[in-house]
């Protein structure tokens, strides 16, 4: 089977989950070539691109890869709803991406195309780009035609990480709370060891300085520079009310 006829029975064969029943015709009204398409997969082969380095790494052959499929995204204007996918094919480099669109993606995630890439890997490697091409779109056919796969809204999930975490601090303050005031509520008796022995220093600390408070006033008091006789400021015929 050829693959431009793979790809016309995966279009037809495949629903449509546009908003609009009109996103997904084809063909003109009245003339008897309308039809109806759900995902549509287009395949690009290129010899190479441009590259700024003469030996990119791995990530960065991805990253261009996906920029072009990016931009040819847009400039073919595939589907109507994001409901379509590119197979990129770049020959120099041997790689092969499937580069889905917002729709399509809910249908064939990350994983899910690491895997068709990885049994098509060795054809790849081979330079057998009609075969691996033609189990992709087959692949692609089977997982399109799926169930939707339930995706985690990043925001969604920090929301309530952040909620989660705001209540936890909370029960860890009243907890610790809570324990502070039955501690300090109970007998001597009841306190546990450590507990007893914060509350002796304690007191032992508070004695301190209240004795070293009582000696400082002492000391004053005695000081010459400090009579305790407020009478030597006046003679000794005048009257102090």
């Amino acid at each position: 089977m050829s693959l431009n006829r793979q790809l016309r029975d995966l279009a037809v064969g495949t629903p449509c989950h546009c908003q609009r029943r009109s996103q997904c015709t084809t063909g003109m009204s009245g003339t008897g070539t309308e039809g109806f398409h759900g995902f549509v997969v287009s395949v690009a082969i290129v010899q190479n691109l441009q590259m700024q380095v003469h030996s990119p790494s791995e990530a960065q052959l991805t990253e261009r890869a996906e920029s072009f499929c990016r931009a040819l995204e847009g400039r073919w204007a595939l589907g109507d709803c994001g409901n379509s996918v590119i197979v990129f094919v770049w020959e120099h480099y041997k790689k092969m991406i499937i580069w889905p669109a917002r729709l399509a993606e809910k249908y064939v995630t990350v994983e899910e195309r690491k895997n068709i890439l990885t049994k098509v890997n060795d054809l790849v490697q081979m330079d057998q780009w009609y075969l691996a091409l033609s189990q992709v779109i087959g692949e692609l056919h089977r997982e399109l035609n799926g169930a939707e796969q339930g995706k985690v809204d990043t925001g969604t999930l920090s929301l309530l990480v952040a909620v989660g975490l705001a209540v936890l601090l909370t029960l860890l303050i009243t907890c610790c709370v809570c324990a502070f005031r039955c501690c300090g509520n109970l007998r001597s008796d009841d306190r546990s060891r450590p507990v007893r022995r914060a509350v002796k220093r304690v007191d032992s600390l508070r004695e301190s300085v209240l004795k070293r408070g009582s000696q400082l006033r002492r000391s004053i008091s005695r000081s010459p520079k400090f009579p305790n006789n407020p009478n030597r400021f006046f003679s000794d015929d005048t009257t102090i009310v």
